[in-house]
């Protein structure tokens, strides 16, 4: 699918040619150092290949920003955008750091323009990146440094608002809920380029999967849409699901897998039993939960919560939980019962 822009802001741009083959042939694509639209850097992987990046950390001028999730990847052709905060509005340096290979790449903005610098390999860890000077110039609120085209050497200073994504559709969520023994599908996109229709896709091995409707786009715009699909004849079990966005000539791509696991009688059910970020309750519409707690191996609750009458499905966050066993209890009118799970580093 080919990209069109309604507006481009050029302003002049110093740009310094690097090795392309540094970091898996990764470069940093964009840089948002403004509130408004966010303080941000966009990846882009050019090749043909997916790369990990898990582990990999950014600094600025000063030092280490943010170190990037473990088993992050960018598929080949992909783009993905990272928050970093504390970026200076009118000039800095940002440099991504791999510290398993001590490879590097940067780029530094300043008085409007922006420009590539050295990549290579560092004997260590990176501190700072210096202290340089940077003039009062720069970007304006709304406009980001951004490659022109995409993955060149060439950073032009240009409206943020109208790029939204480099890719056709920007994903904000794809998530599951289980209501009265239906799967309901939302999802919602923070921008659509020529978005034609999602193809709903169903398995229930998380493998084979078939189409069973599907839900037109907007076409193209840049402002965030939302949208939902029910599933009323879902697989007793885990039902897999994916989306294929489809657009106007043809092209698509697919969005990642999610599951829900639909048990179509009077029980509820906990997965996984060992996990470092998130578990999933769910159970079926004759069993009426009214409220979950959760309790570390001393009897002392550290979570709580009550269920709203037409959930039947429960997500939640147990990142901050230290490592170690738990119980959590479900309570059904006058009936309580428990199981166990396990929070792992």
């Amino acid at each position: 699918m080919k990209k069109s822009f309604l507006l481009y802001l050029f302003l002049f741009s110093t740009v310094t040619i690097f090795s392309q083959a540094s970091m898996s042939g990764v470069v940093i694509n964009e840089i948002s150092p403004r509130s408004s639209p966010g303080e941000m850097v966009e990846l882009y992987n050019p090749t043909g290949a997916a790369v990990d990046i898990g582990g990999w950390e950014f600094y600025d001028n000063i030092g280490l920003k943010t170190t990037i999730p473990g088993g992050t990847m960018i598929p080949a052709g992909g783009f993905l955008k990272f928050a970093v905060s504390g970026l200076n509005d009118t000039g800095d340096q940002v440099l991504l750091y791999n510290p398993t290979t001590t490879e590097y790449i940067g780029a530094t903005y300043d008085n409007g323009s922006a420009a590539v610098i050295n990549s290579g390999v560092l004997p260590g860890t990176p501190t700072s990146l210096g202290t340089e000077s940077f003039g009062t110039g720069g970007s304006s609120a709304g406009e980001s440094y951004q490659r022109e085209p995409d993955g060149s050497t060439t950073f032009v200073v240009k409206d943020h608002t109208l790029c939204l994504s480099n890719l056709p559709v920007e994903l904000l969520f794809f998530s599951t809920k289980i209501v009265r023994e239906q799967v309901v599908l939302t999802w919602a996109t923070a921008s659509e380029i020529d978005n034609d229709y999602f193809q709903i896709e169903h398995s229930s091995n998380g493998i084979d999967f078939f189409s069973i409707d599907k839900v037109i786009g907007a076409g193209t715009t840049f402002e965030e849409q939302s949208y939902q699909f029910n599933h009323s004849e879902p697989t007793d079990g885990v039902n897999f699901y994916r989306l294929k966005q489809v657009d106007f000539d043809g092209d698509y791509e697919y969005s990642r897998i999610i599951s829900v696991n639909l048990r179509k009688s009077s029980s509820w059910n906990l997965f996984p039993t060992q996990s470092n970020d998130m578990i999933t309750l769910d159970w079926s519409d004759a069993y009426k939960a009214e409220s979950i707690s959760i309790f570390n191996l001393n009897g002392k609750m550290v979570y709580s919560d009550k269920i709203d009458s037409e959930q039947q499905s429960e997500y939640i966050s147990i990142a901050n939980f230290p490592s170690g066993g738990y119980f959590l209890k479900m309570q059904s009118g006058r009936s309580v019962s428990s199981k166990r799970f396990f929070k792992i580093k």
